[in-house]
């Protein structure tokens, strides 16, 4: 399965996406941008996969990716995100820091009062719908 590497040019309604071809002999000029994985999954899906602005983070990505998947059809057992078990989910990031400004309610205590967190925890929860909702449709 090939794993092709993209880049995004323009923004906005003109924004498109162009094939980034590095083979014997070429390298072209303009290389800059965000730079995107595309490949094909087991259900059919061609997820767009975001790999950063860097065009040698993006190759080294590219490389990564298809390793993964040359070792998933030699049947290797792959563990996949090995340092996505260190990491804090922005979930668990947001309630913990609106529990910490909730330990400081009032204005005895120097914190915000009741009228700002609800109006936090209204905005957070937009984000937080907005952030799942978006997850889903990349996944």
């Amino acid at each position: 399965m090939a794993v092709t590497r993209y880049r995004q040019i323009g923004k906005g309604k003109a924004r498109r996406y162009k094939k980034v071809n590095l083979g014997r002999g070429r390298r072209p000029a303009d290389l800059t941008g965000p730079h995107f994985l595309r490949y094909s999954l087991a259900d059919g899906t061609r997820p767009w996969e975001s790999v950063g602005n860097d065009l040698d983070s993006a190759i080294d990505a590219q490389k990564r990716k298809q390793a993964y998947f040359e070792a998933l059809n030699a049947n290797v057992p792959v563990v996949q995100d090995q340092d996505a078990a260190g990491r804090t989910k922005i979930t668990d990031a947001v309630l913990r820091w609106f529990a910490e400004l909730q330990l400081f309610q009032g204005k005895d205590q120097q914190g915000e009062s009741e009228k700002t967190l609800r109006a936090y925890n209204y905005c957070l929860g937009l984000f937080l719908d907005f952030t799942a909702q978006q997850s889903r449709l990349h996944e």
